[in-house]
């Protein structure tokens, strides 16, 4: 940081985690956005999906004092033509961000609207999950292989924001199964419902 005053930690380890990402060859990273999106680190990356979970009124200091402008920053991670996974919404919010994606070409696949999850059972070892719904869009539901979701799981975490992140997760990974050719994905998505697998996943 001496050589380069102004860096911030966070853009090092960025920029630390890219080198070796490209040194390991990886097939598939994540990137998770430090603070907003517009101006983070991470965005310098050229994404081939993006995911957008729930958002709140926060870093108003830097992301601005009112929700469209702390939505916009958020949605600065998105790209023409490259998928937008959208997870479960408070509705006006939800209404926000869909009216600021109308001119962006994002397709968007909306994982907050189509299903409808609730809670059956919580122990100490983790939360049931009911889940219905499919998507409103068959055609990119075929093309994605992900038409519905599944009935009922379990999750080692607590919570029902843990359960729509999963689903959140699941349809990821099927965007990026169909749209990159490779099963690695899919076998992520399809294990992370086991008992056995996904506190470790999540």
């Amino acid at each position: 940081r001496k050589k380069f005053p102004g860096i911030t930690f966070f853009e090092i380890m960025t920029a630390t985690a890219l080198l070796y990402f490209s040194q390991k060859k990886a097939d598939f990273f994540v990137m998770e956005v430090g603070l907003g999106g517009l101006l983070d680190a991470v965005n310098v990356v050229t994404p081939i999906a993006t995911v957008l979970t729930m958002v709140e009124r926060e870093h108003v200091d830097i992301l601005g004092g009112t929700l469209l402008k702390i939505i916009r920053a958020k949605l600065g991670i998105t790209r023409p033509d490259i998928p937008l996974i959208l997870g479960k919404q408070k509705n006006r919010i939800h209404e926000l961000i869909l009216k600021e994606l109308r001119d962006r070409k994002v397709p968007v696949f909306d994982v907050g609207r189509d299903f409808s999850l609730k809670v059956t059972k919580m122990t100490q070892k983790g939360t049931h999950f009911q889940c219905e719904g499919t998507f409103e869009e068959p055609p990119l539901a075929m093309k994605l292989g992900f038409s519905d979701a599944p009935k009922k799981f379990f999750l080692g975490l607590h919570g029902e924001a843990a359960g729509w992140n999963a689903l959140t997760a699941v349809a990821t990974a099927n965007v990026i199964a169909s749209t990159h050719g490779t099963h690695g994905a899919k076998r992520s998505a399809s294990s992370l419902f086991s008992k056995r697998s996904a506190s470790s996943l999540i």
